[in-house]
């Protein structure tokens, strides 16, 4: 990963966390509670959407393994079509990454 993309995955990960009233470290946590895998699919959907970034890269942003990541992104995929309020949750953090358009 380069330090570029490393930086842009840190700002929305940042951004989550603020946006959704967790630190980065609960985000990171294994914990499964739902408002923290919520808040946690969300920022994986807009890292995948705003990046170039591989689902391994993700992964390590995450701590996680690319298979969580993967789960994630189809989990927060289907969140997106059913709560209008994640959806915009997720466009306002894919912003951080420069993409605004699907």
């Amino acid at each position: 990963m380069t330090a570029a993309l490393d930086r842009q995955l840190g700002e929305i990960l940042a951004a989550a966390a603020i946006a959704t009233g967790f630190t980065v470290a609960e985000l990171h946590r294994p914990c499964r509670e739902r408002p923290l895998v919520i808040a946690r699919q969300a920022a994986i959907w807009a890292m995948r959407a705003a990046t170039s970034a591989s689902l391994p890269a993700i992964g390590r942003a995450m701590q996680r393994g690319h298979p969580a990541i993967h789960t994630a992104l189809r989990a927060a995929d289907a969140r997106r079509e059913l709560h209008p309020d994640f959806r915009a949750l997720t466009d306002r953090l894919r912003a951080f990454g420069g993409k605004t358009d699907d």
